[in-house]
């Protein structure tokens, strides 16, 4: 009960700015580039949960995507993601929830965790990413079921990932990241030398990742 407290009353803090950071998401990219503390509580951003990676997992380059469902720019930024780990075998790229547009943003988050526990991660992210209808409760389980899921057990486990999904709404505060889709790019075994931008366009992305290829 204190869990689903501490999560109702961060999510409810972080949506105050919600209606903001869903305008200037893009607004703030233009070489919004900024170095991103390395300290104890930030270890958590290099850990792959339930399978919530695309990419080589042994590539040099690690990008963080701090996201919501609900987020048009989000689901913009996804296939350039896609397409980069595609092409670069030294990029991989590690998916964070970070629901901070409401209680269907909410809900989103918490099945696709939920759907790690059955080794699904990625095809209901894949699901609700590339969504054409309203991410409702009732869509959520039907893209779940379309995804090979057992919505049975997925309801059940919804209720148990409050704590990883609190996790990574705290680690996205401490690092300041009022906006989404944030990334973060780093070496994936240096991570002090990580940085931030909000929402790059391709262009910025892949001169983001050459930078870092090419020392």
């Amino acid at each position: 009960m204190k869990l689903k407290m501490k999560l109702k009353t961060l999510s409810s803090t972080l949506l105050i700015a919600a209606p903001l950071a869903f305008s200037l998401s893009y607004a703030s990219a233009n070489s919004d580039v900024r170095p991103i503390k390395n300290d104890a509580q930030t270890a958590g951003l290099y850990q792959v949960k339930e399978g919530n990676m695309i990419g080589n997992p042994k590539a040099k380059i690690t990008i963080i995507d701090f996201f919501d469902y609900q987020c048009p720019y989000c689901r913009q930024i996804n296939p350039v993601l896609e397409k980069l780990v595609k092409n670069n075998h030294n990029v991989r790229v590690i998916f964070k929830d970070y629901p901070k547009l409401g209680d269907r943003s909410v809900f989103s988050a918490k099945a696709a965790l939920a759907a790690g526990e059955q080794d699904k991660y990625l095809a209901l992210h894949q699901a609700m990413i590339t969504a054409k209808k309203p991410l409702t409760e009732n869509e959520v389980y039907t893209l779940a079921q379309k995804a090979g899921l057992n919505t049975t057990t997925l309801k059940a486990d919804m209720n148990k990932v409050g704590g990883q999904l609190l996790n990574n709404m705290l680690l996205g505060t401490h690092l300041s990241i009022k906006y989404v889709p944030t990334l973060i790019i780093s070496y994936t075994n240096t991570p002090h030398k990580a940085v931030s931008i909000v929402g790059p366009s391709e262009k910025e992305l892949k001169k983001l990742v050459h930078n870092y290829e090419k020392v």
